[in-house]
């Protein structure tokens, strides 16, 4: 299994780095500490962890503001900053599309 790494930017114009691996349901994992997609990733018993939560879903992890891939000129690092709204409605909509193609069939 290979994770794909995107970016999004947030509405203060922030890009913030974010992983997915598998497919299914989204399952959105968020870390109390400072992290690197890249590197978490090539390490063996990390990546084993991650890849036994995708399984049957959709992995999305993200670097925080100021840490591994995102942007480090960020100026706002409180909690509520440190959730990119704008990948989870990004992840909200694409789901929502995938149930409505679904259930049209």
């Amino acid at each position: 299994m290979e994770q794909q790494i995107r970016f999004c930017t947030t509405s203060g114009g922030v890009r913030i780095a974010y992983a997915t691996a598998g497919s299914g349901p989204p399952l959105v994992l968020i870390t109390a500490w400072v992290g690197h997609l890249q590197f978490e990733w090539s390490h063996a018993e990390t990546r084993e962890f991650y890849e036994g939560l995708a399984r049957g879903r959709l992995l999305v992890r993200f670097d925080k503001r100021g840490t591994g891939l995102s942007d480090r000129q960020a100026e706002d690092f409180s909690v509520e900053a440190q959730i990119p709204r704008e990948l989870l409605t990004r992840l909200i909509r694409r789901r929502m599309a995938t149930r409505s193609r679904a259930v049209s069939r």
